[in-house]
């Protein structure tokens, strides 16, 4: 299981959304609406990441569970 990943990869969904709209806040000049925006998109993207890996290990055991019940 990928569950020791989950928190790399959350982590560096929401430095990736911050970094990015920290960037783009000093080109805009809109500091800080586009970092606080860019961090809850990327804590978004991250908490969206864990449930997807979650739900997709939970659909995988039970089909395997049915697979050994018709075996």
């Amino acid at each position: 299981m990928r569950y020791g990943n989950l928190a790399i990869e959350w982590v560096v969904a929401v430095s990736f959304g911050a970094v990015g709209g920290h960037y783009l806040d000093d080109w805009l000049g809109t500091k800080p609406w586009l970092f606080l925006i860019g961090f809850v998109f990327g804590a978004t993207a991250g908490f969206l990441n864990i449930v997807r890996l979650v739900t997709s290990e939970k659909m995988s055991k039970k089909s395997l569970s049915k697979r050994k019940n018709l075996d």
